[in-house]
């Protein structure tokens, strides 16, 4: 004879909180908040205490070091004990629903369905918020004891733990409610924060492979991961400063960022959402679901699609590594696909059915919708349905865009006419993209690589990269992709730009590297396969004998750079130079307004090369190098 009772659901809301129910969640699972107390403790009061070994501490420099450990700390230490905590919280107090008995017995209980929820609500959530409390309290108290009374940074650590609680508890409270299975609870609440991330990652990785050109495609629906969101998302507050030059630098300040707090209250606002969605699902679900993958019987067939798909994507990724070895093929992957994703449609008929007799029509009924998904996904990627592939940005949305090949070239709204040229190159190259695609695909002989890459104004990204074959021929025809990227990037400003260090750097040493070409030309001081470190009163006339062959088309051109074994190297010219970059930095750490102190010179090392070819006619330089007696005489042919 069976002892269950009927289900009592409540006609009427009746929200009442139950002191016993409370006491007896915080006592019989005292080791999940115990355990988050105790950490805490080891995590924020305890180091603060190490303070205090800090000798010849200013008030300022303790104060400043103060808040960025709380800052710190909250950016990962709360997000993640959040996301643990949270997580077996809700595992804990409602652990009751998944075995039949003792869902019988707490449904037998003369309390409402509401009081029910709410109260172990209140108790999980306390879990969290309670020693949050005790954390902050003990905190402020070392904090006084240091000699720093400004409890602002700690109040803002305290908001974003208990707000990041709230979330990851109402996550862990609404997979507990769509589960009656006990393993099934933390995979749910897992793929609650994980899942929508990785769905869209593995769409973009088969988007990359089969769009022509594209290399990566933002995440847009990270929100919808929390925490990944989050865990992307910078907690600091920085400081936009405008320098006397027109540029712009960015100065760390001491403080909470606000457009990271304002998040963090919608995502609370978003978290009671997802707490009264867990509670109306509570209020219609049935004491014998205890058991049950899924017991709300609504959701079961959404998710088997939802758990077909994600093994689809998933799976399907490492079936197409391991079999076709990452073939870019659209009949390869979607093989890979609807095979992963007839495997998670069975694995998801047998778990919900409890049984493994799936294999009849009923059952299977719905793969060819699944099927239909899939090939619709890899079709619009393959003929580019949505035009992701054709797009090229308006001039007028674009903030910056770079053009990449050998050299670089940079354009903002400022320089509308070299941005107008670059966009103008991404559209010769789509105009060609039916000879380019199948080249793309198999590479031989010479090519170039041509990246693009875009900053939009809405703050937007996009990233390109073009294989492109080279020929003397094509290079020289400016109505071709290549011929308008010669057109661009053999300006010999550029190639000066690229190939010798900026004017006011302070040049550190100039090296000099013999090719077999001078070998017969060269002084005794001079010696193949050796390094020579050009005198410092020489580097300034080699600089400009290098510069002047540069401007005058004698050396470097962009043409010559891309031939591959077209000639033989005579000279390689290497700078290390280094420039003094001014720096702002805000002073004042218990001001959020903008005081900047004084300026600082930080310096930056870099490097620059140039080489010299046999096809080059880099007259100056040579007769430089002859007359600074590197030589003995001037090469000729």
């Amino acid at each position: 004879m069976s002892w269950e009772v009927p289900i009592m659901r409540s006609k009427n809301w009746s929200f009442k909180l139950s002191r016993p129910l409370i006491r007896k969640d915080f006592t019989r699972f005292w080791p999940v908040w115990g355990s988050y107390l105790a950490i805490w403790l080891l995590m924020l009061p305890i180091p603060l205490i190490t303070f205090t070994m800090g000798a010849g501490y200013t008030q300022a420099e303790l104060a400043r070091d103060i808040q960025d450990f709380l800052v710190d700390i909250s950016a990962t230490g709360s997000l993640v004990m959040s996301a643990i905590y949270g997580g077996l919280a809700a595992f804990a107090v409602w652990s009751y629903l998944y075995q039949s008995r003792s869902a019988s017995l707490f449904h037998a209980l003369p309390v409402t369905r509401e009081t029910l929820f709410a109260s172990h609500f209140t108790a999980g959530l306390g879990f969290l918020v309670v020693p949050n409390v005790l954390i902050a309290l003990l905190t402020y108290l070392c904090q006084m004891s240091l000699g720093y009374f400004d409890p602002s940074h700690l109040l803002c650590w305290l908001a974003v733990t208990c707000l990041e609680g709230l979330l990851f508890f109402s996550i862990g409270t609404l997979a507990a409610h769509m589960t009656g299975s006990l393993p099934a609870m933390p995979v749910l609440y897992g793929l609650l924060n994980f899942a929508v991330v990785v769905c869209e990652t593995l769409l973009h990785e088969y988007a990359t492979m089969l769009y022509f050109g594209i290399t990566s495609i933002d995440l847009r629906f990270t929100a919808l991961s929390p925490f990944v969101h989050l865990l992307s998302r910078d907690l600091r507050l920085y400081h936009y400063v405008s320098q006397p030059d027109g540029s712009t630098r960015v100065t760390v300040a001491h403080y909470f960022n606000p457009d990271y707090l304002w998040m963090l209250c919608l995502y609370a606002l978003a978290a009671l959402a997802l707490a009264a969605a867990a509670l109306l699902i509570y209020r219609k679900r049935t004491t014998e679901s205890a058991g049950d993958v899924i017991a709300v019987p609504w959701l079961k067939p959404i998710a088997k699609y939802a758990f077909s798909f994600g093994c689809a994507l998933t799976l399907g990724w490492l079936l197409l590594e391991i079999i076709f070895s990452g073939v870019d093929n659209a009949l390869a992957i979607l093989f890979c696909l609807i095979l992963a994703g007839t495997v998670g449609y069975i694995v998801a008929s047998m778990l919900l059915k409890k049984s493994f007799r799936v294999f009849n029509r009923k059952q299977l009924l719905g793969l060819p919708a699944l099927w239909a998904a899939l090939a619709l996904i890899v079709g619009c990627y393959t003929f580019d349905l949505l035009g992701t592939e054709r797009y090229v940005p308006d001039e007028s949305t674009v903030q910056t865009v770079s053009l990449s090949c050998q050299y670089d070239l940079s354009a903002t709204q400022n320089d509308p006419a070299a941005l107008k040229a670059i966009t103008d190159v991404h559209r010769a190259i789509l105009a060609e993209k039916d000879v380019l695609k199948p080249f793309a695909d198999n590479r031989y002989g010479e090519w170039v690589t041509v990246r693009l890459n875009y900053t939009l104004e809405n703050g937007r990204e996009l990233n390109r990269r073009y294989y492109v074959p080279y020929d003397d021929a094509t290079a020289k025809d400016p109505t071709t992709a290549l011929g308008k990227v010669a057109a661009l990037l053999d300006d010999p400003q550029i190639i000066l730009k690229e190939s010798l260090p900026p004017e006011g750097a302070v040049i550190e040493s100039l090296s000099l590297n013999m090719g077999e070409g001078l070998e017969k030309y060269a002084s005794p001081t001079w010696q193949y396969d050796r390094v020579t470190y050009v005198d410092t009163a020489h580097i300034p006339v080699l600089r400009q004998a290098l510069k002047e062959d540069i401007l005058a088309g004698r050396l470097a051109r962009w043409n010559r750079d891309l031939k591959i074994m077209g000639g033989e190297m005579l000279c390689g010219f290497e700078f290390s130079y280094d420039i003094d970059e001014e720096v702002y930095v805000n002073m004042n750490p218990n001001s959020s307004s903008l005081e900047i102190n004084p300026v600082y010179k930080a310096t930056a090392s870099s490097w620059c090369s140039v080489y010299l070819y046999d096809y080059d006619t880099p007259t100056a330089t040579l007769e430089a190098l002859y007359t600074l007696g590197y030589l003995t005489e001037v090469p000729h042919e």
